[in-house]
């Protein structure tokens, strides 16, 4: 099974990651990508963490109108956010490389290992991360977090 390791890059600010394939070891440079705590929700104050609470903890004690045009605004915003996450990590000639190597046989196959010892960036929601080209990759893949050291 193909595994990719999503590695941050302690102490970025921004948070910055690279993309190794675990066969070899063989990593891209560090790329950007965005932060979910500051990720826009329209008409909302608070970013997307924040907001993935409220419809996690709290949406379905109310799960009427107008707190369901709240809970869409939240998914669109998840649903932008794992793709930009997604492009920011494997858009990239290299990283890139390594995805369509890692899912040359489908999806199901991949593994993908968030590698970090920063508890907001584990607490990230990379289920949701999104190949614009097919879906959510949680989906068909496994996701997994584990700490650096």
């Amino acid at each position: 099974m193909p595994t990719l390791v999503v590695r941050h890059i302690p102490n970025s600010d921004p948070p910055q990651f690279q993309v190794e394939r675990a066969s070899d070891s063989k990593a891209s440079k560090a790329y950007e990508v965005p932060t979910p705590f500051g990720y826009p929700v329209q008409d909302r104050p608070d970013g997307l963490m924040a907001e993935l609470q409220w419809y996690l903890e709290q949406f379905l004690n109310y799960p009427y109108h107008p707190e369901t045009e709240h809970a869409e605004r939240v998914l669109t915003s998840l649903k932008s956010w794992g793709e930009a996450a997604f492009c920011a990590l494997f858009d990239a000639r290299d990283s890139g490389g390594f995805f369509d190597e890692a899912i040359k046989d489908g999806y199901h196959n991949l593994q993908l290992r968030v590698i970090s010892d920063d508890p907001k960036v584990q607490a990230w929601p990379w289920e949701a991360l999104r190949d614009p080209k097919a879906d959510c990759l949680a989906h068909a893949c496994q996701v997994e977090r584990r700490m650096d050291s």
